[in-house]
């Protein structure tokens, strides 16, 4: 079925909101921000309302609704997440959970159409990588992942993965270790400062062909623990104890 499709995604430095025909290769109107985590709850309101009005439609129009799940930052995902839920919910739209790391390795596919093997990596900090690894199916015209998605140092992961020579590295996590893949890998690269909005469409429309989840059980990825649950980020005022509890 042919509908208005809103996708967005503010897992990693690059903001995305996208939105057109769920049948065309490409959205009609996107927004792609690089907002900071901190200012993607105030943006993503006025980005969406830009992409409607590029359209000439109302949000009462979108038929579904997809939703970058990360793994990226923790602030920008769960925002995605829960500004997703509130749309899903108060229009009665069923949603779509979309791999942040699925959507860079379609940008990847959509770019280098000869690769039938990309490792979609974002920079984690602290010297890992949110990484996976995607092989492309003739058969499906889609990308199928091998393996996990993960959050490893560089070198575990390119150990581990077992990529074949002629593979594409794509995402923040080839910026950040470019000097070293350039010096010890043959890979072809391609640093990126986030997604594109061609590559978060191409998974959302994937993700339509899979069954769409309740807005209530919408979860994200969350490979390892945050800066706060680990105590790296203390909170900056002490914790008050609600009297209602």
């Amino acid at each position: 079925m042919n509908h208005w499709l809103l996708t967005l995604d503010a897992s990693t430095p690059t903001t995305v909101v996208a939105l057109g025909r769920s049948d065309a290769a490409a959205p009609q109107a996107a927004v792609v921000s690089t907002d900071g985590a901190n200012q993607t709850s105030e943006k993503l309101t006025e980005h969406l309302a830009r992409v409607l009005r590029s359209c000439d439609i109302t949000m009462s129009t979108v038929g579904a609704i997809a939703a970058g799940v990360g793994p990226g930052t923790f602030t920008g995902t769960r925002v995605t997440a829960a500004f997703a839920k509130g749309l899903a919910v108060g229009l009665g739209r069923p949603i779509y959970p979309v791999s942040t790391l699925e959507a860079l390795a379609w940008d990847a596919r959509d770019q280098e159409g000869a690769h039938h093997e990309v490792a979609a990596m974002l920079d984690a900090r602290r010297g890992e990588i949110y990484g996976a690894v995607y092989e492309w199916s003739d058969g499906r015209h889609a990308l199928r992942r091998r393996g996990d998605e993960r959050c490893v140092s560089l070198s575990h992961f390119i150990s581990d993965a077992q990529l074949s020579p002629n593979a594409v590295l794509i995402g923040t996590g080839v910026q950040a270790y470019r000097g070293e893949l350039d010096a010890a890998h043959p890979f072809a690269l391609r640093p990126t400062d986030g997604l594109t909005a061609k590559g978060l469409w191409s998974a959302s429309r994937h993700a339509l062909q899979s069954d769409p989840v309740a807005p209530e059980v919408l979860a994200v990825t969350y490979l390892r623990a945050s800066y706060a649950e680990m105590g790296i980020h203390k909170p900056k005022r002490p914790m008050i104890k609600s009297p209602f509890v």
